[in-house]
């Protein structure tokens, strides 16, 4: 699952939670995640709530959210993104 990019509002397991992923590429005290979520159905309801985590953290995807017809693109772009920062902290 490393090269794939799983689109925003997709639910996946991780922890036996389900959360949907809302953001990427976060930042969390030093730390780089590719994914930002929050627990589902429940979604935000308090900013000290937010789940950071990397693909090897999920254990299922349940639900694949919606590509638009250029994800590919995105996809590029956030793996780029992904490099360089793994690249700057080497």
């Amino acid at each position: 699952m490393e090269s794939k990019w799983l689109p925003i509002g997709s639910v996946v397991k991780v922890n036996d939670v389900p959360i949907v992923i809302a953001g990427y590429q976060a930042n969390c005290k030093g730390k780089y995640y590719r994914y930002a979520g929050f627990v589902y159905p429940i979604g935000f309801y308090d900013a000290e709530q937010v789940f950071f985590f990397n693909p090897d953290s999920i254990q299922i995807v349940l639900f694949e959210g919606y590509k638009f017809q250029h994800y590919s693109e995105v996809e590029k772009i956030l793996a780029a993104g992904e490099k360089k920062i793994k690249e700057e902290k080497e």
